[in-house]
Order: structure tokens, then sequence, then C-alpha cells
């Protein structure tokens, strides 16, 4: 199973709750031994910007930001350190650059408070 490559689309209610689910699930795992990994982290923070940029073009702005926000409250509940620079360029060795490059774009993104300009710029769709 995999989280980057569902075809849960963005913006319906349903499916946002079930991408949080999934997401939870798979901090369940990882929480016997790679809670302290920044592998871990990285792949946790990589796993939701691949499915909001693969999906989340379609949504609405707002049903991009309210995935995103749930997301991010996941982890900050159950994983604060994939929200943590650290985390994303030491976890990153051996991704491919490009890959690199887009999950450290998105980061910045976040963290300079800027994902609400973002998903007005990137959605397409009028879906909730």
């Amino acid at each position: 199973m995999s989280f980057s490559s569902t075809k849960l689309k963005v913006g319906n209610e349903e499916n946002t709750d079930k991408a949080v689910e999934m997401l939870e699930i798979f901090l369940d795992v990882g929480a016997i031994k790679l809670t302290n990994s920044p592998e871990f982290s990285y792949f946790m923070f990589k796993a939701i910007s691949h499915q909001l940029l693969r999906q989340g073009k379609q949504a609405s702005r707002e049903g991009f930001l309210t995935q995103f926000y749930k997301e991010k409250k996941l982890l900050e509940n159950r994983l604060p350190s994939a929200l943590k620079l650290t985390s994303i360029i030491k976890g990153s060795k051996g991704d491919e650059i490009k890959v690199r490059l887009v999950v450290t774009t998105f980061f910045s993104i976040y963290k300079l408070g800027l994902m609400s300009l973002f998903a007005r710029i990137y959605t397409k769709g009028d879906k909730i």
C-alpha cells in the first residue's frame, strides 16, 4: 500500500478522511521503531507533499488547504520531527535530487507561511 500513489482525490471530504486514516496507519507502523529516524520523518512529509501535489491540483483552494492542515496537525501530534528542517535535509539522502528539491520546496512554502498563496496559484478545481 502506498500513500502517495492512492487515487484519493483531495477536496472530497470522505477521501480527505481516508487519506488521514492512511497516514495514521503509516505512523502506527513507523512508531514501533522509526519515530526518531530522520528518514521516516522525511518519508512522511514526502508522502503528504506527493499526495497534495498529485491530487490537489484538481481541488479547490479550500479543499487543498483543509487536507494539508489535517495532515499537518496529525504530524504535529504524532511525529513532530517530520515538520523540522533537519529531518527534511538528513532524511532525504539517497532520494533523487529532483524529488528532494520538490519536497524541500513544498516544506519551505509551508514554513514561510505561503501555503494559502501556493494553493491559490496551484489549485484549479472547484471541489470542496
